[in-house]
């Protein structure tokens, strides 16, 4: 299996089962580069160290950060390591 089909980018209007075991609705998608641009240069490097070691050498392949809204109309940000399922939009 490919990582990049073991860790799907959703896409906005799809829900996310986290590893919490919530569903969330997804509102924007924001690829690597996007995130690293918003970020102090270290923390961009802390974020390319870790991402590199859990995701390997094409880890802005996969690597996003989701704006997710839960049921309750409570927001988060989440990441590759708390989603562990996407799922078609209800």
């Amino acid at each position: 299996m490919d990582i990049r089909e073991q860790y799907q980018r959703p896409q906005v209007g799809q829900v996310v089962r986290l590893d919490n075991g919530q569903t969330a609705a997804v509102v924007t998608v924001m690829q690597a580069n996007a995130v690293l641009k918003m970020m102090t240069e270290a923390q961009a490097i802390a974020l390319a160290t870790r991402a590199r070691a859990r995701f390997g050498h094409r880890w802005r392949e996969i690597y996003y950060h989701a704006d997710v809204m839960y049921p309750s109309g409570q927001m988060d940000t989440v990441d590759p390591s708390k989603v562990k399922e996407v799922l078609d939009p209800p």
